[in-house]
């Protein structure tokens, strides 16, 4: 794999070394499609943990850690992405239950999952269960490294808005400590009560925390605006119902656009797609730990079309800021792009109503209102 000068890895052929024998070719998912047996109509669900320490941490509702801790609890073996100690962001095992935290979270940015794959393929041979939870390229990518499915592996795909480099966010963390933010052990990309679109920089110290705006922010609101994926996100194949995994996990951002519900969503709510049979095996066994409403995909993909669809990003403008970023300060960039959140009218309302009204008192009036619609029926 070779890096660009934006950081982007690509596939080389060495052609020196080469046989001839057409198995990269085979094996790669973008070029050969990865054939797996998948529904026709998924099934859609909006759920949670029932655990509100594990919702109230995650980006969502909590599915990955409780579907994953399962799986350790039945002797089986969970892969996902998390940042190492330099916010390097790597596939590896999870060690336990108290290893869980570190994989919560969003991260926007492509980790390297090359070594794991290989570590799977011996776990499978032995009959270990494995959980392996990725972008879907990634999931394919697995699928083409192994030849296909296995009975004893489930995968998990995520919906992905895009994939930046890693040393797009290198940059951009360069950036935050040199001009004086520096000391932080991590990054949390959706903080709750900003509607999830600010980041936050995590320290020892819990009340040094500290919410990013303005030029601190940029790499977030790069990623929002299509500017910083790599270029194959924008033309995405795996973008599309069904989903490669048995299971798909996402934000349900339009829970409550098609029909009514009732049900207290602050604390996080998961978008769970179940894509195969193995998939509604699955949540089928675990769903005693979890809150779980079946919805439809009408509902799904509303307020989130990156389910079906790729990014629709401006190729032009992408390769000017990529251009640009290698060149400009950030203050210029920020300006020359209008780089600041771009929220809604009913999100500034919702957060500006949450604020005066207090969480106790919009859950109180949310009640209400479930026991008058009750009442009807």
């Amino acid at each position: 794999m070779n890096e660009d000068i934006y950081g982007f890895r690509h596939p080389v052929i060495d052609v020196k070394s080469c046989s001839g024998c057409s198995l990269c070719m085979l094996t790669c998912p973008v070029i050969s499609d990865v054939s797996v047996e998948r529904f026709k109509a998924v099934d859609v669900y909006a759920g949670w943990s029932l655990k509100d320490s594990i919702r109230t941490d995650s980006s969502s509702g909590g599915l990955f850690s409780e579907l994953a801790e399962a799986v350790m609890q039945s002797g089986g073996k969970v892969f996902a992405a998390t940042f190492d100690k330099n916010f390097k962001l790597l596939h590896r095992e999870v060690v336990d239950s108290t290893d869980l935290a570190a994989f919560r979270g969003s991260k926007y940015l492509q980790g390297v999952c090359d070594e794991v794959y290989t570590q799977i393929a011996t776990y499978l041979k032995q009959r270990v269960p494995v959980m392996f939870v990725g972008l879907p390229c990634q999931v394919a990518g697995l699928y083409g490294f192994l030849g296909g499915d296995n009975p004893n592996l489930l995968t998990c795909d995520l919906v992905c808005h895009g994939a930046p480099s890693q040393k797009i966010f290198d940059d951009y963390l360069l950036y935050l400590k040199n001009n004086g933010l520096s000391g932080f052990i991590g990054i949390d990309f959706r903080e709750r009560q900003t509607s999830g679109r600010k980041t936050t920089i995590i320290y020892a110290k819990p009340e040094k925390n500290m919410w990013l705006n303005g030029t601190y922010d940029y790499y977030q609101q790069a990623f929002m605006r299509n500017l910083i994926s790599r270029n194959s996100c924008y033309s995405c194949k795996f973008a599309r119902i069904p989903r490669i995994g048995d299971i798909t996990l996402g934000d349900y951002w339009g829970i409550g656009f098609k029909k009514p519900f009732f049900y207290d969503i602050t604390k996080g709510v998961s978008l769970v797609i179940t894509n195969s049979l193995k998939g509604n095996d699955i949540l089928n066994k675990y769903k005693r730990l979890l809150f779980l409403e079946k919805r439809t995909i009408d509902e799904a993909v509303t307020k989130n079309p990156r389910v079906y669809k790729a990014s629709n990003g401006d190729a032009g403008e992408r390769q000017r800021f990529l251009a640009d970023l290698q060149s400009m300060s950030i203050t210029h960039l920020v300006q020359k792009y209008r780089l600041y959140p771009r929220l809604s009218f009913a999100s500034r309302l919702r957060s500006y109503v949450k604020t005066m009204l207090g969480d106790r008192l919009v859950n109180t009036i949310r009640a209400v209102l479930k026991k008058r619609a009750l009442r009807r029926i």
